[in-house]
């Protein structure tokens, strides 16, 4: 059913289906065998085995030790490029939510603006700081960032959609669309396996959502129905949310509500429903 056991989603707002956390505590216990290496593989090796310690941890507190044994390789190797990287993406998980989280987020944006000086191309550097200007009054110094992004890495479906975050909220709707239907081709062209990541949902989902704030409805519709007859999408929660998302939005920003009460509970086939409540 297109499940994969090998991704760390920090950010997104749900956590791992039940059989992830089997599969990544398995990989954890033969890591914690191996010879760490040097001191610096170590660090990082500790901060994963952090996330996987204990059985009966919620989601949250894995993420919270994953996220502070993170911020601690950052202490201890200050000018390693990846770890700056790997702390502004765990200051951007511990962030509180709202307007209180904007320190944490400007100082998380500000240090991969310094990553960006050294290291123009590192991707991370691009990825995350894009992620710390996610936010309402931060995406005009998001602007940048978003631009420079796709020279990087221009066939990688995700960075292609990235700088999409920042268009949307400054309402760059068109360099948004295009931006998103070329991410969800190249999702298409990049398969998984057998399987379409949820790269090609999510990035329809953007384009849904920007042509129904242009006001054109048949061109969100038929995004739309592009989804629904990509039939091997990958099932997991990215898939999931936009496949939900996407349907939803066309009824409710047209003030349909008739439309929107008859939406099916379960919609696109690819999905296990019932993992994704």
């Amino acid at each position: 059913m297109g499940y994969r056991d090998d991704q760390f989603h920090p950010i997104w707002p749900s956590g791992p289906p039940p059989e992830e956390p089997a599969a990544g505590r398995t990989a954890a216990a033969q890591l914690a065998e191996m010879d760490y290496g040097t001191p610096r593989e170590a660090a990082f090796i500790k901060a994963v085995l952090a996330y996987y310690e204990g059985e009966d941890v919620s989601y949250r507190a894995r993420l919270g030790a994953w996220a502070a044994e993170q911020l601690a390789v950052l202490d201890a190797l200050p000018d390693d490029h990846d770890a700056r990287a790997f702390a502004s993406l765990a200051q951007l998980i511990v962030a509180p939510k709202g307007p209180d989280a904007l320190p944490e987020l400007i100082e998380a944006g500000e240090r991969m603006d310094a990553l960006r000086a050294d290291a123009p191309n590192h991707p991370r550097a691009n990825h995350y700081a894009i992620h710390a200007y996610d936010h309402p009054a931060l995406a005009g110094p998001g602007l940048e960032v978003s631009r420079g992004c796709v020279s990087i890495v221009p066939g990688v479906p995700h960075a292609l959609h990235m700088p999409t975050h920042i268009f949307t909220r400054l309402g760059l709707r068109d360099e948004s669309i295009a931006l998103n239907q070329r991410s969800g081709k190249a999702a298409i062209h990049q398969s998984v396996g057998e399987y379409v990541s949820n790269h090609c949902p999510h990035a329809v989902d953007y384009c849904v959502n920007t042509y129904l704030q242009l006001e054109q409805v048949d061109q969100a519709k038929e995004m739309l129905v592009r989804m629904e007859q990509q039939p091997n999408l990958e099932n997991n929660f990215g898939t999931a949310h936009a496949a939900a998302d996407a349907p939803a939005r066309i009824p409710l920003e047209q003030d349909d509500w008739g439309a929107a009460a008859q939406l099916p509970r379960e919609l696109h086939t690819a999905v296990s429903w019932n993992r994704y409540p």
